[in-house]
């Protein structure tokens, strides 16, 4: 039996927090493993167009969460739910690990400044200076520790198009490493980060000719070169135009592509296009792995898996994640059917993952799967769609968290 058959036998159980008060309904979420614990980082509503930021640890050995930070995010904010896909570039919460500090680093997005926290003991959180950078107010939802800085990508309301970078966070004072866009101000925001073969590369949201891949090698405190990789979506021009998650396996880059999902054929109930996988080699050439063949100046891609897009299902809308754990690669989709976990020892044969009791439910959209000491750490929201009290009230979304053993 395959390492992957042996996760769908495997077992999971329920460490959803519970008992705390105050988690109000989720807005957004984002989880981490420091020091052999659990982090999780909540957006939770307080009020009318009022949330509040939480941060939970977890300890395994008593099976029990606490509450470590709790504080009101500054301005009107308006989150439209994690896993939704409502935003084209991603969720407006960021939580990393900086290895050179041994620390723990979190973004909580604010429309009117910037919330970033930082510990050393995962117990007590401070608040960071505010970002400057010129003009821009900086609220970040994604962070990468690489080569002794920190970047960030800023959030949708901010410097979108940007990748920024400081060599202290302590101190506020932040770089922008590109041009806005790279240049092209079709590249609506830069959506994702990654460092691979000692570079950092990026990949953007761009609804007019398709998502673009960027990479550079300098990384020093003055300027940044950079180089494309790949234009125009990969041959799916408009039809896949954002990159959702990019991740490292086998000495290989990966990377899901496709639409934002809201982007959806209401005629035919089905989205526009459903997501694309694509395997970037050291040299920079790539393969296609799930999707649809394309005819490019390299000749025909096929796709090396042999399923088109959407693992051969149409109702995937979104790529969720990506993420690797003892030697296998896993993504999980979003559709109307619910979700999808898949997983890969190769990058080529891939085999849909079976989570019971999780699979067959309706109700829950998966928001990432992290992997840790403690195992594959699954977390997913719970959507009440209706609401007896009052209709016309939106859906809201309670965390659930599961740990395979």
């Amino acid at each position: 039996m395959s390492k992957v058959s042996l996760m769908t036998a495997q077992q999971l159980k329920n460490i959803s927090p519970v008992n705390i008060d105050g988690l109000g309904s989720i807005a957004t979420c984002s989880m981490a493993a420091f020091q052999d614990r659990l982090y999780l980082a909540r957006i939770c509503e307080a009020g009318k167009k009022s949330y509040n930021g939480k941060i939970l640890r977890y300890d395994s050995e008593n099976d029990s969460w606490e509450e470590v930070y709790a504080g009101a995010l500054e301005g009107e904010n308006n989150y439209k739910g994690v896993g939704s896909g409502n935003s084209a570039s991603g969720i407006p919460l960021a939580i990393a690990f900086l290895e050179e500090t041994h620390s723990l680093i979190v973004s909580l997005l604010s429309p009117s400044s910037s919330q970033l926290l930082h510990s050393e003991d995962g117990k007590t959180f401070h608040t960071l200076p505010e970002p400057q950078l010129d003009n821009h107010v900086l609220s970040f939802r994604r962070l990468l520790p690489f080569q002794n800085r920190l970047y960030a990508i800023p959030a949708d309301n901010t410097a979108k198009n940007l990748i920024c970078a400081c060599d202290d966070p302590e101190t506020g004072k932040w770089q922008a490493v590109n041009l806005p866009g790279f240049d092209n101000l079709d590249n609506q925001a830069v959506s994702q980060i990654v460092t691979f073969n000692n570079c950092l590369y990026a990949g953007t949201v761009n609804p007019e000719t398709g998502f673009q891949i960027w990479k550079t090698q300098d990384t020093n405190q003055t300027s940044y070169t950079w180089k494309q990789i790949i234009s125009d979506g990969a041959r799916g021009y408009a039809f896949n135009s954002c990159v959702s998650s990019m991740v490292v396996f086998q000495g290989n880059l990966y990377f899901a592509s496709g639409m934002p999902a809201d982007s959806y054929d209401r005629g035919n109930d089905i989205p526009i296009t459903a997501p694309e996988i694509i395997r970037i080699y050291p040299d920079d050439s790539w393969d296609l792995i799930v999707g649809a063949p394309k005819f490019t100046p390299d000749g025909l891609k096929v796709p090396l898996s042999v399923m088109g897009a959407g693992f051969d299902d149409s109702h995937n809308c979104t790529l969720q994640f990506m993420t690797v754990h003892n030697d296998c690669l896993y993504v999980g989709t979003q559709g109307k059917g619910g979700f999808q976990l898949w997983a890969t020892e190769d990058g080529e044969i891939w085999e849909p993952i079976r989570l019971e009791p999780l699979s067959d439910r309706r109700d829950i959209e998966i928001y990432t799967v992290v992997t840790t000491p403690l195992g594959l750490v699954t977390v997913l929201g719970k959507t009440n769609l209706q609401n007896t009290d009052n209709p016309s009230k939106p859906k809201t979304h309670d965390v659930e968290v599961w740990l395979g053993k």
